[in-house]
């Protein structure tokens, strides 16, 4: 608001034309426009990525450009006044830019680490997915999470579930992905008890976000986030001890899994997986491997 009003000063006094205040008064109004729409449509547009990807830049260009015009409104017949002020921008940014940069890279390089390495094995899977496109497409189930997010960016298969997966095309509702995130956490051996630790103050957050949804763990993903509450919880823990109790054929074959993909240096408990599916010789791609899945 504050960089409107001096806008319209320089509009006023220094002859601001049309097209320069419309253009940076565009950007300006841009993060007012976007955050309080959702007063009046009742629908959010995540707050939370539109802070810290998209408004806040926006809002930072138009304050560039509204500096760019003030120096040349009351610097236009001083030259040098323009140039000092110009390399103190230019100083600023480069610092700024370089602060960004390093604090970025060091806060994502591990995950992006696991990224690379899950490369080779997705390329794989890719060149499976196309070898096998006249019969459908393949499900894979995954054990590291960070590998079967990347997965669909790379291979034209589908996942079992991933952290991701409730935006994936195709997946019908929620329900679904949660059912799909039962089923992983089935092939993965865990338990009831595992599931309550995991959800206690989202000590899993992926948990968390499979059955719950992200704002249960994240509040700034929502105006009405919450956390979890105990018996929330409880009755999350009961209806996944149901599902795996009487876990059926049905549940096991939809959708049919053909490949289970790994760490190497993981040893995950298979025996559930086993009980449905012949389980393959391992195919090593780098730090990751995939086994080759029948059912039985």
């Amino acid at each position: 608001l504050l960089l409107m009003v001096i806008l319209l000063l320089i509009f006023k006094f220094k002859g601001l034309t049309w097209f320069e205040g419309s253009f940076v008064a565009a950007f300006g109004l841009m993060p007012l426009l976007v955050f309080n729409q959702q007063i009046i449509s009742g629908r959010s547009l995540q707050p939370f990525h539109y802070e810290y990807y998209s408004a806040n830049y926006v809002a930072a260009l138009a304050l560039i450009l509204l500096i760019t015009l003030v120096i040349r409104a009351v610097s236009i017949s001083r030259p040098t006044i323009r140039i000092a002020a110009s390399i103190v921008v230019i100083i600023a940014a480069a610092t700024w830019g370089t602060f960004e940069t390093v604090r970025t890279t060091k806060l994502w390089d591990d995950i992006n680490v696991v990224l690379d390495e899950a490369f080779p094995v997705n390329r794989r899977i890719r060149q499976l997915a196309l070898e096998n496109r006249d019969s459908g497409h393949i499900t894979t189930v995954n054990f590291e999470s960070l590998q079967a997010d990347s997965q669909p960016s790379v291979a034209p298969a589908a996942v079992l579930w991933a952290r991701h997966q409730s935006a994936y095309a195709g997946l019908a509702d929620q329900e679904e992905n949660r059912k799909r995130y039962y089923k992983l956490l089935y092939y993965s051996g865990f338990d009831g008890k595992w599931l309550k630790r995991a959800l206690t103050g989202c000590e899993n957050i992926e948990a968390c976000m499979a059955l719950f949804g992200w704002d249960r763990f994240n509040s700034t993903l929502s105006a009405n986030a919450r956390p979890l509450t105990a018996g929330e919880i409880e009755s999350e823990v009961r209806s996944y001890d149901g599902f795996a109790s009487s876990f059926s054929r049905a549940d096991a074959y939809e959708p049919k899994l053909e490949l289970l993909v790994e760490t190497t240096n993981d040893s995950p408990d298979l025996e559930r997986l086993g009980e449905w599916y012949d389980i393959g010789e391992p195919e090593v791609h780098g730090a990751y491997q995939i086994r080759r899945l029948a059912a039985k």
